[in-house]
C-alpha cells in the first residue's frame, strides 16, 4: 500500500467516524460491484470479531439486513460458530442483541465494515465496531485492527467532554 493510499484511507476513516456522529444511521450493504467471494471474506472476519466480543452460547442475535450477499454470509458464519441467529423481518425476539451493519467501498481499492450492536428490548447502543480493508494485488487484506467503541466508552467520553 502506498503512502497516498494510506492517506486516502485515513481521511476516509476520519470522515466516516465524523459522519457516524452527526448523521442518522443507514444500515446495509452498499457494495454493488463487489464479488460474492469478497463479501463472504468480509463477513467471515466480521463474524470472527463478533465471536471475540460475545459468547455464542449465551447471546442470541438478530440480523435484520441479512438478505444481501454479506448478510447471508454473516448469518451463516455466525450460526456455524454456535450463535442463535434470527433474521426474521417482524422484529427482534426478546432478549437478543440486534446486529446492524454497513458494508461500503471507497473507490475500487478500499472497503469498510461497520457493526453496530443494540440491545433489542430497549434499543440501547451496546457497541460499535469498524474495520477497513484494502485490495493489494487483487487480494483483500485488513488495513488495520478492528476498532471498538462500547457503551461504557461512550459514557466515559461524554462525561469527560461535559
Amino acid at each position: 500500500m502506498t503512502i497516498a493510499q494510506i492517506g486516502r484511507l485515513a481521511l476516509w476513516v476520519v470522515a466516516a467516524f465524523a459522519g457516524c456522529a452527526s448523521a442518522p444511521p443507514l444500515y446495509g450493504n452498499f457494495l454493488e460491484r463487489t464479488s460474492v467471494e469478497t463479501q463472504s471474506l468480509l463477513a467471515q472476519d466480521a463474524a470472527a470479531q463478533l465471536r471475540r466480543a460475545y459468547s455464542p452460547a449465551s447471546i442470541p442475535l438478530w440480523v435484520p439486513e441479512s438478505k444481501d450477499p454479506f448478510g447471508q454470509a454473516l448469518v451463516t458464519r455466525l450460526r456455524r460458530m454456535g450463535f442463535s441467529v434470527s433474521d426474521e423481518r417482524n422484529g427482534a425476539p426478546a432478549n437478543t442483541l440486534t446486529v446492524r451493519y454497513v458494508v461500503d467501498a471507497l473507490g475500487s481499492q478500499f472497503y469498510c465494515v461497520s457493526l453496530v450492536i443494540w440491545r433489542a428490548r430497549d434499543s440501547a447502543l451496546i457497541s460499535r465496531m469498524n474495520r477497513a480493508y484494502g485490495l493489494q494485488s487483487g487480494v483483500m487484506h485488513p488495513a488495520g485492527a478492528w476498532t471498538r467503541l462500547t457503551a461504557a466508552d461512550k459514557e466515559a467520553q461524554a462525561w469527560t467532554t461535559n
